[in-house]
């Protein structure tokens, strides 16, 4: 008998500048065995953008044997449509991928206590890095204010956390000490493995994501400024939050005429692999990350990643991806210095042991999903 499961989320394919929650769904509703599918309920436009996606808005997409509703949160029909939907289909489980989330975790719980998606199922909330330390510094006072009250209405709920590592587990329970808490790595995928291209005359960096305080990217360049080494930094990604970005052009324009810093705009998923293959080192000092799926493309395109050790990463780091630093400006000033000075020869043998360590460790990797593992209760 199938089972379905009911899932909310702000972005989904064909989303393009959501980042790592997109494909963290897209691996868990691959991995679903074959007698469970997924209801989808998403936004009908990308991050950011002002205009739905062309054909898609306030339609059903069926995707093999799940469906995808696209949906303008703004519009009451769309709700009445999607509602009836789902009320056709029995919702063995609920599944929300925020805590802040208004559209797509608050919402729907409103609709759950109101009887609206039928008997009542089980919750899984994962709040996708959102309970972490280096998230919650951020608008740090307001999030405090509302924090608690928040948790006191979710107990009120049959929840169970899903994380992604035993860190945010940890996290999480500082602030929810009687949680219910799942812990599931995101699926990495099948990634295709690339070959390691020869490093250039001058090193190339590269920062692949939002443009947004939560990925810390005005730290890397603040480390940048006393590079006495030639060296090229790319940023990709969409601009989430334009004042941060006036932030990060401030300190550009003090950084020494050496460096050479260009704003890329936004890179489609497809081409994130062939393009970071084409250079030394990634970038990146977030503040947290619940898992960080740009790592493990970093890697699989042969390119080492230094980052903050706010992730998951830190001990295939360690072993040969590159390296996971503290957010200590000191400590990033000399790593840089050296990663800017190193030859060509010594920064395409880091890219083929980013290679290595990708192949022995992460590609094709089985995972448990979340959503069977909530579906079928404690062990």
């Amino acid at each position: 008998m199938m089972r379905h499961v009911l899932v909310f989320c702000d972005w989904f394919t064909p989303a393009k500048r959501a980042g790592g929650p997109v494909k963290s769904l897209e691996g868990i509703l691959g991995t679903l065995p074959d007698d469970v599918s997924a209801i989808v309920v998403t936004s009908d436009r990308d991050l950011g953008a002002k205009e739905p996606y062309p054909g898609l808005s306030g339609r059903v997409i069926p995707r093999g044997r799940h469906a995808i509703l696209f949906v303008n949160h703004r519009s009451p029909l769309h709700w009445a449509r999607a509602l009836r939907y789902i009320r056709r289909r029995p919702v063995g489980l609920l599944y929300l991928n925020s805590l802040w989330s208004r559209r797509s975790t608050w919402a729907p719980l409103i609709f759950y206590r109101l009887g609206a998606f039928g008997p009542k199922p089980p919750i899984a909330l994962a709040p996708r890095g959102e309970m972490g330390q280096g998230a919650l510094s951020l608008k740090s006072h307001r999030k405090a204010v509302v924090l608690r009250p928040l948790v006191r209405v979710l107990r009120l709920f049959p929840i169970t956390w899903h994380v992604s590592s035993v860190g945010e587990a940890a996290d999480l329970r500082k602030l929810v000490p009687r949680a219910v808490v799942l812990v599931a790595p995101d699926a990495v995928g099948d990634i295709p493995r690339n070959e390691a291209l020869p490093s250039g005359p001058q090193p190339l960096w590269v920062f692949l994501g939002r443009v947004a305080p939560v990925k810390n990217i005005h730290f890397a360049l603040e480390a940048m400024r006393h590079l006495t080494s030639p060296v090229t930094l790319d940023i990709f990604g969409p601009i989430e939050d334009p004042s941060y970005w006036e932030r990060c052009q401030s300190v550009i324009s003090t950084l020494p005429k050496v460096i050479n810093t260009r704003y890329r705009g936004s890179l489609d998923p497809s081409d994130a692999p062939s393009v970071l293959a084409q250079y030394d080192t990634m970038l990146l000092p977030t503040l947290g990350e619940n898992f960080g799926h740009v790592i493990a493309e970093s890697l699989s395109a042969g390119c080492p990643v230094v980052c903050s050790d706010r992730t998951p990463w830190t001990d295939v780091l360690e072993n040969g991806g590159g390296l996971a630093l503290a957010l200590e400006p000191a400590l990033w000033r000399s790593h840089l210095e050296a990663l800017a000075s190193a030859t060509a020869a010594e920064r395409t043998a880091a890219k083929e042991e980013a290679l290595r360590t990708y192949s022995a460790r992460w590609r094709g990797s089985d995972f448990a999903n979340p959503l069977v593992m909530a579906l079928n209760g404690p062990a």
